[in-house]
């Protein structure tokens, strides 16, 4: 993640630039943007006073990683302090920042290409340029040999999606240090927004190498660029680099992620890549709802189990509806059946009757799962056993015990360490049926899944059980 930092210097806003604050921007991925001013924005009137909002902030500091201009976005006031009459300081939170060598105008707050380094992309591409001779004798030297691996290049229709390596080294009298990292670039965006690169492509991208790796993954060091902000002594787009408090962040030290950790890693699918990420912007467009709930929960923090089993419930319901092939009976018997519990009731009791009827995708799910697990019998037996019309009564009657506690239930149902497994072999399913979707062959899916450390765990435990 961006290195926190303390960064002090004079902060204005953009309507009265001749008015400058004091004060220390501090930025950490655990806190996000604090903004301390030794003084207020809010001292000229009441009305500001009592509003609080600043829609932009602008701030020159003396130094920091991401450049000497900041532009905060979306900020509000935290705390307002009257120590003496005449003069205040005031804490400011900001949702994002903008930091870079120019200030940024709305209409620079949009991009033509965008950069970022995934830390988990160190662990998915195995490839480096790094070679390391050792000695042949006792008078050999040892010697460090770089040569830094081209990058890949992927259309997206008019943009384009490259994937390289950045490198840096730092020496002192006894000690030398070389560090490489893979990152991301996505060009010819078009001059969208920051929040049309987020939906689009970043938060496409983090889901994607979650996938992949089959580690919720982090993201670090986005860094935009716009054709129109430059800076006389650097060739191209100035980088403007982009802070907010992250969605996920994990809790854990990053640990080194080999192949049967991850669900595939780029040498598995390097040859399908071309067109593996542009079906993957095209799933993550046409199963939006399926990915706003599946991968929401894999970056959620800790739950209770059975409230993790049902958003996995939910969103598999979202996939299957999404990927189609519906049985067109049902949603006429559906109606009918609606109809009859209407006749029964009246005025806005018919209303409430609609929200908490089910939908022609709920009926349809124990069908559609027999018939996916069915499907792929040779990688899900060894998980569930022959008996997929037993195991689908299992989901569902777990399902509806825990949503509704009956204790009538409780004993046809999974609770405890068995439900959290239970979700774990459903997850399988869903991450075989998503890359069915992404064209992978089958028998590399097959390979892949079997390969997987969390697979082979789940089907020990059958074999036990």
């Amino acid at each position: 993640m961006t290195t926190p930092f303390e960064a002090s210097g004079f902060w204005h806003l953009p309507s009265d630039p001749s008015r400058k604050v004091a004060g220390t921007l501090r930025y950490s991925a655990e806190d996000g943007l604090r903004l301390s001013l030794t003084g207020s924005f809010g001292e000229g009137t009441v009305s500001e006073r009592k509003a609080g909002k600043y829609p932009v902030i602008h701030g020159i500091v003396d130094d920091s990683p991401c450049g000497r201009a900041f532009t905060l976005v979306s900020c509000f006031r935290s705390a307002l302090s009257v120590r003496m009459p005449g003069f205040a300081t005031e804490e400011i939170r900001a949702n994002e920042a903008y930091g870079g060598e120019h200030f940024l105008s709305e209409d620079d707050l949009s991009f033509d290409a965008v950069s970022l380094r995934p830390p988990i992309l160190d662990d998915w591409i195995d490839t480096t340029g790094m070679r390391i001779e050792p000695p042949a004798g006792e008078e050999s030297d040892t010697r460090f040999h770089y040569s830094r691996p081209e990058m890949a290049s992927f259309p997206l229709d008019t943009r384009t999606l490259k994937i390289g390596v950045a490198w840096s080294a730092s020496q002192s009298r006894r000690s030398f240090s070389f560090h490489e990292n893979v990152g991301i670039r996505i060009e010819n965006l078009g001059h969208i927004s920051a929040k049309k690169v987020f939906q689009k492509y970043i938060y496409p991208l983090r889901n994607f190498f979650t996938l992949a790796s089959d580690h919720p993954c982090e993201l670090d060091s986005i860094v935009f660029f716009n054709g129109s902000v430059e800076t006389a002594d650097v060739e191209g787009p100035s980088p403007i680099h982009h802070l907010a408090q992250p969605i996920y962040l994990s809790k854990e030290p990053k640990k080194d992620l080999l192949a049967h950790d991850m669900l595939f890693t780029y040498e598995d699918v390097k040859h399908y890549l071309p067109s593996i990420f542009p079906k993957w912007f095209e799933f993550s467009e046409i199963f939006k709802p399926f990915c706003v709930s599946y991968f929401g929960l894999l970056y959620a923090p800790d739950a209770f189990v059975d409230g993790r089993f049902l958003r996995l419930i939910e969103s598999m319901v979202l996939l299957f509806r999404d990927l189609g092939d519906h049985d067109d009976s049902l949603g006429p018997a559906l109606d009918e059946a609606v109809k009859t519990f209407q006749a029964r009731c009246s005025g806005k009791n018919v209303r409430w009757l609609a929200d908490v009827m089910p939908t022609v995708a709920d009926v349809s799910l124990p069908w559609k799962l027999a018939g996916a697990l069915d499907n792929y019998r040779d990688l899900m037996t060894p998980l569930i056993g022959d008996d997929v019309e037993g195991f689908v009564d299992l989901v569902l009657t777990t399902r509806r015990y825990c949503q509704s506690r009956d204790s009538a239930l409780a004993e046809h149902s999974v609770q405890g360490a068995d439900l959290y497994w239970l979700t774990e072999k459903l997850k399988v399913l869903v991450k075989t049926l998503i890359l069915e979707w992404l064209g992978i062959p089958r028998d590399l899916i097959v390979r892949l899944i079997r390969r997987n450390r969390v697979y082979s765990y789940l089907a020990s435990l059958h074999e036990s059980g």
